[in-house]
């Protein structure tokens, strides 16, 4: 059973992942919800718990850019799922746009 509140939406946005001074680079966002997103990364070292910054990039132009703070909820060989900690205001509209038009 999982620990959700909104569903889930599938999406294929960058995001750039870093924890402290370390750059992971920029990955492919599977899916998304409202509460974390899953990150296709591949074999990558982190653990749940760790803190991560990510910079999500929105497929317009002018490219917008929301920065997230989440904490490593799993990992598996394909990639890391994350759960917001906290988030620009403006993202939370853009989440609910997305888990509107998924629906």
């Amino acid at each position: 059973m999982e620990n959700r509140y909104s569903a889930r939406s599938p999406v294929a946005l960058d995001v750039e992942l870093h924890h402290g001074r370390t750059s992971f680079g920029t990955f492919k966002v599977r899916n998304i919800s409202l509460e974390g997103m899953f990150v296709e990364t591949g074999p990558i070292h982190l653990y749940p718990s760790d803190l991560i910054d990510a910079t999500l990039t929105i497929g317009l132009k002018p490219t917008p850019t929301h920065e997230i703070r989440a904490v490593v909820v799993h990992h598996t060989e394909e990639g890391i799922g994350l759960m917001f900690r906290d988030y620009e205001p403006a993202l939370l509209g853009l989440l609910r746009f997305l888990s509107s038009v998924a629906a």
